[in-house]
Parts: structure tokens; sequence; C-alpha cells
């Protein structure tokens, strides 16, 4: 058996001492949603990385913080300034300062003489919807694996990406900055009945909406 750690970047700082190299090896999933700063005292424990990750996904956000607030940290715990050490010490115990916009993906593409692989078979999604995201984002590259004769789907209906478009009516929450658009929860419970009307369809249904609001007022 090989031992293997898994958290956050945030909550390596309780787990693991600050020693150089102490992982043989530290892999970073979802490298673009994070930025390369908060990495760096995860980076310091390893003797080598692998940055995997996807640069057409959402980059990192975060909210920097000054240098000028770094350093009037690092002088209340009697830090030198501008010591190597006192910026990794800064890193490990405050990961959410001193970040910036740039992804910890973006820093080790950039990286001379780093191996790099790409990925380009999906499994995901049914070859029409692939087909549409590899051609928006990745020139053509990628290449479906999951079989539409072995997904279920309700008469009527085919394969893809289909756009509803409904009209604006919506509506903020007066506790919190949610929202709510009455239109377009019509248009899902339509077609939610449209679906379920196929008494010999056997698969499920996901509704995702980045609002609570939303998802509650659908349930």
């Amino acid at each position: 058996h090989k031992p293997i750690w898994l958290c956050t970047t945030a909550s390596a700082r309780s787990l693991f001492p600050l020693i150089a190299g102490m992982f043989d090896l530290v892999i970073f999933d979802e490298s673009s949603q994070f930025d390369f700063v908060a990495a760096i005292p995860l980076l310091y424990r390893a003797k080598a990385a692998a940055v995997i990750g996807d640069p057409n996904q959402l980059g990192p956000i975060v909210n920097a913080v000054s240098v000028s607030k770094q350093d009037s940290i690092m002088r209340n715990n009697g830090l030198e300034m501008n010591a190597v050490e006192s910026r990794l010490w800064l890193c490990n115990a405050f990961p959410e300062l001193g970040q910036d916009i740039k992804s910890l993906y973006a820093f080790a593409y950039l990286t001379p003489g780093a191996e790099k692989l790409s990925l380009i078979q999906s499994y995901r999604s049914c070859n029409r919807i692939t087909q549409y995201i590899s051609d928006l984002c990745y020139d053509g590259m990628l290449i479906s694996r999951c079989s539409e004769a072995d997904l279920p789907l309700p008469k009527h209906m085919e394969y893809g990406i289909k756009w509803y478009e409904t009209a604006d009516q919506t509506e903020k929450s007066s506790t919190n900055s949610s929202r709510s658009n009455a239109a377009e929860i019509k248009a899902v419970l339509e077609l939610l009945h449209t679906i379920y009307a196929d008494a010999d369809f056997g698969g499920t249904v996901g509704i995702l909406s980045p609002y609570k609001l939303q998802v509650d007022r659908i349930r």
C-alpha cells in the first residue's frame, strides 16, 4: 500500500509541516481554478508535481490583498519583509493572501522543460454535445467515446443541445443576491411534462441553476 493524502490548498497548513520535499509527488487537480501563489507552499513540500487542469474552464476568482497588507502581517509576526522564508511562511499561513489572477495551470504551462499531455477523449456527453464543445473551445480536438445508442432518450426528442428562449421576468430575492425567473421556471416545467409523458423513458433528468431561489421555486 502507498500512503496518499487528499486535501485542499487551504487545509494543507494544518495537516502537514512546512518541510521541503516531504512528498515524492504532489498532484494538483482543477489547477486552472486556483491561483499559483496558493500552491507555492505545496510545491515547496514536493519533490515532483503533476498539474492537471483545463485552461478553458473558469479561472481563479480571488480578492487580491495588497503587498502593504502582506508586509503589515509579516511585521506583526516578527518576520523580515523581504526574506524568501517569510514570504513562504505567509503563503502557507494565509493562502488567501498574495493571490494573483494567473492560475496554477498557466504558471505550469509556461514552465520550461515541463512535460505536457493532452487528454482529448471524452466519456461524459453524447457525440453531438462533445463535438459542439470541441469546435467551440478546443479546435476540434476532442473525441467522444460515449455511445448514443446506450443513452435513454424520450420520444420526439433529439440528442444534443437545444436552446429555449424565454422572456426576462427576473425577480431578485428580498434577503440576498439570489434571483429567479418565472418564464424560465414555466419552460422547465413544460419540458419536464413532455419528457415524462413518455412512459417508456427510463433515464434521469438534472436541472441546474446558479441561483438557489430559482431551484427552490422549481421544486
